[in-house]
């Protein structure tokens, strides 16, 4: 199998296609099955690109969560717009606050794990409570917002081998 199907966003009849070969997922119209964009996973810093296993619909954080085996990470959209031309961006979340974050559990940067943000080290800050580390978003005139706590886990470095810098 080279592809898997979960229908999103139900009031707008999409439904996105994982296709792990091409390293890219496919929106589709629900009632004609044509396919009105497409979304490349971001590639790693050596520059393997992505390789979509799995994707699941969250319905409670209205999110697109896929699953990349070739850069074993996780890849949250928040939302998915379509554009005429058959392109697709993946649009950044907007609400602000503490209540939609990630939990990072078993994080250990011996074994080569990576947390990839979005943008670079200069928007975000880091913090440490109760031998966690928490990762906050401080977009230019925003209040900054809770995006990830690192469990266990303190000493971290924005500009260490442990983050890797994104743009989609």
């Amino acid at each position: 199998m080279t592809s898997s199907t979960i229908r999103i966003n139900p009031r707008q009849g999409q439904i996105v296609v994982a296709n792990r070969t091409s390293g890219n997922l496919s929106i589709l119209n629900e009632s004609t099955g044509n396919v009105i964009g497409t979304i490349d996973l971001p590639m790693d810093t050596n520059g393997t690109a992505g390789e979509p296993m799995y994707i699941s619909y969250l319905n409670r954080t209205n999110e697109v969560a896929v699953a990349d085996r070739a850069n074993n990470q996780i890849v949250f959209f928040d939302r998915i717009v379509t554009h005429s031309g058959g392109t697709a961006n993946a649009i950044s979340r907007l609400s602000l606050g503490f209540a939609d974050h990630g939990l990072i559990r078993d994080f250990n940067l011996a074994q080569g794990d990576v947390i990839r943000l979005h943008g670079s080290a200069d928007l975000y800050q880091l913090g440490v409570i109760q031998g966690d580390t928490t990762i906050f978003y401080n977009a230019p005139d925003q209040t900054p917002e809770l995006v990830g706590i690192v469990e266990n886990v303190v000493g971290l470095d924005l500009t260490s081998d442990a983050f890797e810098y994104a743009t989609v």
